[in-house]
């Protein structure tokens, strides 16, 4: 669940609401979130806030709904502070799926947050970023596993296209790394075709093996590169369609890639 500014009020409320008593269930836990004198408290729909503060094991209905340690410590006064702690406390709990791709180190690729998201998030400015970084999962593969994703999308694309406009490919990548490009079309003429894959971020900079590099000085005239690039969407897409690619560039490699 996205820590919008609605969802983080609503977490206060209900957290308030058991701060000294618990309740007998969801339903009367809801109301008496709702009976707060905030207009939010009856404006919001705090249901699923209130089954993710239980699935979490931020409350507990054992013996009446009751906080946990960590509920009960943001339930106490209605500032700021205490709405950027519930929203750090989703975030950690609840982590949206685009968040170990958008937090690299200490850089934040927004770019990579869905818009929507990203819209419900703007409250959270100026601390947003530090609040993103603070929840993020530490993985050392989380990139390498978003280029290999990228570039695997990137080739199939490519691929597809050449295949559709007759040009006979052969996907070489498949086969072995030694050949310096990832397709070979022998249409009317022979391509070579070293494929990258990226986002808006990335799109002016692109990486060359030591292999690739000499090949495409071999094969000045036939080495081409080629680069797609995918929208956002397309890093938590459990499919990727024509619809997450943005533009598709080719390149000749006779200036930068001649050893001048």
């Amino acid at each position: 669940m996205i820590p919008t500014h609605g969802s983080a009020t609503s977490a206060f409320l209900l957290a308030n609401a058991i701060r000294y008593e618990a309740q007998d269930d969801v339903c009367a836990w809801i109301r008496a979130a709702q009976s707060r004198s905030a207009f939010l408290a009856v404006a919001v729909d705090h249901k699923p806030v209130a089954e993710l503060l239980l699935r979490s094991g931020m409350a507990s209905a054992s013996d009446g709904i009751r906080p946990s340690a960590r509920l009960r410590a943001v339930s106490d006064h209605a500032d700021r502070a205490t709405l950027l702690a519930i929203a750090a406390m989703f975030l950690e709990i609840d982590p949206p799926s685009w968040l170990q791709l958008a937090v690299v180190g200490d850089e934040v690729r927004q770019e990579l947050i869905p818009s929507a998201d990203r819209d419900g998030l703007a409250w959270l400015e100026p601390e947003l970023e530090q609040i993103l970084r603070d929840a993020h999962p530490a993985s050392a593969q989380a990139s390498s596993v978003l280029a290999l994703g990228l570039g695997r999308a990137a080739e199939l694309v490519i691929f597809a296209a050449l295949d559709a406009n007759g040009a006979s490919p052969v996907h070489v990548a498949e086969i072995s790394d030694r050949f310096g490009y990832d397709i070979e079309s022998t249409g009317s003429s022979t391509s070579r075709w070293e494929v990258k894959g990226c986002t808006a971020l990335t799109a002016d900079r692109f990486h060359l093996t030591r292999n690739e590099y000499e090949v495409c000085r071999r094969y000045p005239d036939e080495w081409v590169l080629a680069q797609v690039q995918f929208n956002a969407a397309a890093l938590i897409a459990d499919e990727v369609s024509s619809t997450h690619i943005t533009v598709i560039r080719g390149s000749s490699p006779r200036t930068w890639c001649s050893g001048r």
